[in-house]
């Protein structure tokens, strides 16, 4: 009787801690099978951007340099549909050279790219400053008819 009342605390600690395992295991789970998806491919890529900037600014994702630089290639990628066998020969910049017919736009994501470069030797407390910057200039375009392209698919798989 002795015995068995000498091990009842530990146990019941060690089945809390279990259990409170447990809820936290499952907890992530549910998670993880619930999370919105927000990257639609059919999204506008200055609209991407502008969301991924915005994810940063309000500590959604963690904004440091090299996140950052990610988005930016990303929202090229996108916005010029550059694949990996365009990268074999020339570098990003120079595939957007020949798709862009703007000579502001090429100046402005030299600019993005030179500040960013700037930023690995600046502290990360930067790096939401020079986002606050750029962001406006990824949120001028309009994205009405993707918007109603959007309610028109929606509309149509609720009758599925």
């Amino acid at each position: 009787m002795e015995f068995m009342l000498m091990f009842e605390y530990p146990i019941k600690i060690i089945i809390v801690i279990l259990l409170v395992l447990i809820v936290l295991k499952v907890r992530g789970m549910m998670k993880r099978a619930y999370k919105p998806q927000y990257d639609d491919p059919s999204m506008p890529a200055n609209i991407w951007f502008y969301s991924q900037l915005v994810n940063m600014e309000v500590g959604s994702t963690r904004a440091n340099h090299k996140k950052l630089l990610n988005c930016f290639l990303s929202y090229l990628y996108r916005k010029y549909h550059i694949r990996k066998h365009h990268l074999e020969t020339k570098t990003v910049f120079e595939v957007v050279a020949e798709r862009e017919e703007d000579p502001q736009y090429i100046e402005l994501y030299g600019e993005i790219w030179n500040s960013i470069q700037e930023l690995k030797q600046k502290p990360k407390s930067e790096v939401i400053p020079y986002i606050k910057t750029i962001k406006g200039a990824f949120n001028k375009d309009r994205i009405d008819e993707w918007v109603k392209n959007r309610e028109a698919n929606k509309k149509e798989c609720n009758d599925c």
